[in-house]
């Protein structure tokens, strides 16, 4: 009796060590948004001016700070949005 053909994938399958790279740089990155989150809201604005600067995007970045800053807090506050998800490793 002959197999059936499996058809190919849709698309292609990543390697599990990109996967776990992408995940590590997820978490690190996590990390220094946290620690420059304690850094306080002029750091922030001294932040978002270099990059504005570097990139020509000042306006870009004055219209998302419109955008997010219409968020009420206590909307996040009640979804979950106002800290990051659980992160998927526990150390043991």
């Amino acid at each position: 009796m002959r197999r059936p053909k499996i058809p190919p994938a849709c698309g292609s399958l990543r390697p599990i060590g990109e996967i776990a790279a992408e995940v590590v740089a997820d978490l690190r990155r996590r990390r220094k948004v946290q620690q420059f989150y304690r850094l306080g809201d002029r750091v922030l604005g001294e932040l978002l001016a270099e990059i504005g600067a570097e990139r020509s995007i000042q306006t870009v970045i004055d219209q998302k700070l419109d955008r997010y800053t219409e968020i009420e807090p206590e909307a996040l506050e009640v979804t979950g949005g106002d800290g990051f998800w659980p992160a998927p490793l526990r150390k043991v």
